[in-house]
């Protein structure tokens, strides 16, 4: 019977990132572009975590990349859009992940210059969230 749990689990792990594979597969490219500057620090919540201090803490598919200064709001954050990945599948990119990108860029260009808004008010940082929710601490 564990034998079965086990290979029935194997098989949902992999259609699971399957079901991501754009942005798994992205996540590798960029790890592997990485290199020395990465290391991942194993899994939470179904998730490899990839701590760097190059890149600002990111979810793609199955993994999440933290940065080493990130906050434990910012990690959970990146939970959320994990969650979305899962349910979205290969429509994260064009649905949550590229408007989030930019919306990031736009954020941050902006409060340089004064101008600020709820960063998380933007549909990206909360639709499909669940729990990661952060509005809602």
């Amino acid at each position: 019977m564990k034998k079965m749990k086990k290979i029935s689990s194997y098989i949902k792990n992999l259609l699971m990132w399957l079901w991501q594979f754009p942005q798994n597969m992205l996540a590798l490219c960029i790890e592997g572009i990485l290199c020395e500057a990465a290391y991942r620090e194993g899994i939470v919540g179904g998730n490899t975590m990839i701590y760097n201090d190059v890149l600002p803490t990111m979810s793609l598919g199955n993994y999440i990349f933290v940065d080493t200064m990130s906050s434990q709001k910012s990690i959970q954050h990146e939970f959320g859009h994990s969650k979305q990945s899962d349910i979205l599948g290969p429509l994260y990119l064009i649905v949550i992940g590229i408007p989030s990108l930019l919306h990031n860029i736009v954020h941050y260009l902006c409060s340089k210059i004064g101008i600020k808004w709820n960063y998380y008010s933007f549909y990206t940082e909360h639709i499909l969230m669940g729990k990661y929710d952060i509005r809602r601490r």
